[in-house]
């Protein structure tokens, strides 16, 4: 069993536990393409079907291919519904395993759909929906996560597609990797620090953000402070994914607000719960 755990927790979570079949030498994250791959005269943004050129440094920085900007528009207001398609383009198809995207601005935030283009489709429009495959993301149902395709997949065109009433829209990475990987966080379960309003741990088993403690939610309260002491070395918050059997992971991706945080496997009895063991019965992992 591996449980990422110990004083790793700000106020807010999410965690994508990465595997796949590798043998050996090979590397799980490896990027599908590089820069040179990118064909930018026909990388955009489209906005209510407005289409405007996306800036270069942007769409690098989103695909960790150099240092950047996040990719970023311009704020929704008014409840002005919104919807939004990110295109990249390729200057050839290319074999991708998996693309992951981060999170969206919850504020205003309506859908988010992942698609590629159709195999045969040269030049797919980015509002026709027969030109484009829409890929299911694991967590099930999610807004982020991990998006795997059929093996041997090739295509040229991706898109991501939202639509909102308010916030901002941004990617802050959208990711390609040669390798079909999958995410173990829906097949666990979670155990999560219980402080004051907390969320449940199976949030995070959904997809969705663990938070360890909140505001009294009943607004007769007039709550403005949690009755928590703030995150520290002195009082952490932990959060633990237990499954039934051991599980051999390759990374794990973390979308958190915490500033430091310590990941832990545990050793200890499998008969046991892993929440009430003891230090001993955990390993650091580096």
């Amino acid at each position: 069993m591996q449980g990422p755990s110990r004083s790793f927790c700000g106020m807010l979570c999410a965690l994508l536990i990465a595997a796949c079949a590798c043998r050996g030498g090979e590397v799980p994250f490896e990027p599908a393409f590089g820069p040179e791959a990118i064909d930018a005269a026909n990388c955009k943004q489209i906005i209510n079907g407005t289409e405007s050129p996306a800036a270069q440094p942007m769409v690098l920085s989103a695909l960790a291919l150099k240092n950047g900007p996040v990719w970023k528009l311009e704020r929704t207001q008014g409840h002005a519904r919104k919807t939004i398609h990110y295109i990249l383009a390729l200057t050839s198809p290319v074999q991708v395993g998996t693309i992951s995207v981060s999170m969206p601005d919850w504020d205003g935030f309506v859908s988010r759909t992942v698609s590629v283009g159709k195999a045969g489709v040269d030049t797919p429009k980015f509002d026709n929906e027969k030109d484009w495959d829409v890929l299911a993301t694991n967590p099930p149902n999610a807004a982020w996560g991990f998006y795997t395709l059929p093996a041997g997949a090739k295509t040229r065109f991706f898109r991501v597609s939202e639509v909102r009433t308010e916030g901002t829209s941004f990617l802050e990475y959208w990711r390609f990797y040669k390798k079909r990987l999958h995410n173990f966080t829906p097949e666990a379960t979670g155990i999560g620090e219980r402080g004051p309003f907390c969320s449940h741990p199976s949030a995070v088993i959904n997809g969705d953000l663990w938070q360890n403690a909140a505001l009294d939610p009943d607004p007769t309260s007039k709550a403005t402070k949690i009755l928590r002491p703030p995150v520290s070395d002195v009082a952490p918050s932990w959060f633990i994914l237990h499954w039934d059997q051991s599980r051999t992971i390759n990374g794990i991706f973390l979308n958190s607000n915490a500033a430091k945080y310590k990941v832990y496997a545990y050793t200890g009895d499998p008969r046991n719960n892993p929440a009430l063991a003891s230090a001993d019965d955990w390993a650091r992992v580096d």
